[in-house]
């Protein structure tokens, strides 16, 4: 069964004539100073124009919160939830945190539930103009998980009021059959022959040590400054070259937020290349360093495959020519690197 609800705030519970001046001051102040250094950077990035209001958000839809929907929280959960709204009591509104729960997760869905996936709600719209940042959210949607662990703490609510009105026997009995449930449904053991729905396993997240000792050897070379890497991954082989650069700290094409609001001419630039002018441009940007991936892996993509392959052809014959722009620098199995050089007019 759940753990018992944490106390209550001291002003519903006690009164506010009950609160000291000085311990209320101290708490009003480190709320202030917790709010100030978590929304000083996106201020300071607003104010050097470095924060841009996305053009294309992601909101949910309100189908996906139905039965069948990809976010329904469960009927099981949903009982639980109306019978602890049932059972109430009014003597005990004051101390019971589960309308303020209730209150914040339709916070949570009225913010981030729209009409459509593109159409943002009218809360959002309201919060994104207050709260510095938000407007810099690519996808709001995945702020509807707040209302799923809200919901989960009002589930949890609800088992304590149910298991409140049994006793003996029959709140054992109903204590095992909740934690039973609650395992079957969330994990769906192999063993009594269920799907389970997510496979848990141990993932790798350090990179390879071949992609670091290829960076590592840029930077022996005397390269630095920022890379732009092509052909353009997928999602998965986007992050993890956000992921890498971490490692050898250089900034990287792979991370969309570094090129705005110069991405879409950072694009036509890279499907350009090896073009002089396309060189000329990346490097009047800023880059230094052209990371071209062999393997980029596009199954079912072979036209784009092939427009990989040819230009990472064009690219390892243009740097065999001095006016190029060009500088070859190090090659491993699946990635080449060249350094941009400033060859005149």
């Amino acid at each position: 069964p759940p753990a018992p609800p944490p106390p209550p705030p001291l002003p519903p519970r006690y009164g506010g004539r009950h609160l000291a001046p000085i311990p209320a001051a101290s708490a009003l102040l480190l709320i202030a100073l917790v709010g100030f250094a978590v929304f000083a950077p996106y201020l300071e990035m607003r104010s050097g124009e470095l924060l841009i209001t996305r053009s294309e958000l992601h909101f949910a839809v309100w189908s996906e919160l139905l039965p069948g929907g990809g976010r329904f929280p469960g009927w099981i959960a949903l009982g639980l939830v109306l019978f602890g709204l049932a059972t109430l009591r009014r003597d005990t509104l004051r101390e019971s945190p589960f309308l303020a729960l209730v209150a914040a997760c339709v916070l949570v869905l009225l913010m981030t539930v729209g009409s459509s996936a593109k159409q943002a709600p009218a809360l959002y719209r309201l919060f994104s103009g207050v709260i510095p940042g938000l407007d810099a959210v690519r996808r709001p949607n995945e702020i509807l998980s707040a209302f799923h662990v809200g919901f989960t703490i009002l589930a949890g609510l609800g088992c304590g009021a149910l298991l409140s009105r049994l006793s003996g026997r029959a709140a054992l009995g109903a204590a095992l059959a909740l934690i039973s449930t609650c395992y079957l449904a969330t994990l769906r053991p192999a063993w009594l022959g269920l799907d389970p729905p997510v496979v848990y396993r141990a993932m790798t997240i350090r990179p390879a040590e071949s992609t670091l000792a290829f960076y590592e050897a840029l930077g022996e070379r005397g390269n630095d400054g920022p890379i732009l890497e092509t052909p353009r991954g997928d999602f998965l082989q986007e992050a993890s070259r956000v992921l890498v650069s971490g490692y050898h700290e250089r900034r990287t094409s792979a991370c969309v937020n570094e090129l705005q609001p110069e991405a879409e001419a950072v694009e036509a630039l890279r499907e350009g290349l090896p073009s002089r002018e396309s060189i000329a441009g990346l490097a009047a940007m800023g880059f230094t360093t052209i990371v071209v991936h062999h393997s980029p892996g596009l199954p079912g993509e072979d036209e784009r495959r092939q427009a990989a392959q040819r230009q990472a052809r064009a690219l390892a014959q243009a740097a065999r020519r001095p006016e190029s722009g060009l500088r070859a620098l190090h090659q491993i199995p699946g990635m080449s690197a060249y350094e941009m050089v400033d060859i005149g007019d």
